[in-house]
């Protein structure tokens, strides 16, 4: 979903940091560089010691880490053009 709202919105890059702590790292850079395949641009998946602290004071981040949100210099919200464009909906929890 998300590299469709990136293609859309005129993307020529996008870099993707992953965590290297978490589990299934590894596994994930992989099925998205498989996926991202199909994209005309570039894509660039690094998996990172402190993704934290390699986004703080960057701008135009997409995370949903409130750690980074509260650091990093801006940051934009795909989730609902995600979830939108896919005709999904998003789950409420209370």
């Amino acid at each position: 979903m998300l590299l469709d709202v990136l293609l859309e919105a005129g993307a020529e890059s996008v870099h993707i940091l992953l965590d290297e702590p978490v589990s299934n790292s590894g596994r994930l850079k992989t099925l998205i560089a498989d996926i991202g395949e199909k994209y005309p641009f570039a894509l660039d998946i690094q998996i990172r010691k402190d993704v934290d602290r390699e986004l703080y004071g960057k701008e135009n981040v997409i995370t949903s880490d409130s750690v980074i949100l509260d650091n990093c210099k801006s940051w934009i919200n795909l989730t609902p053009r995600c979830l939108e464009k896919h005709g999904k909906q998003a789950l409420k929890v209370w």
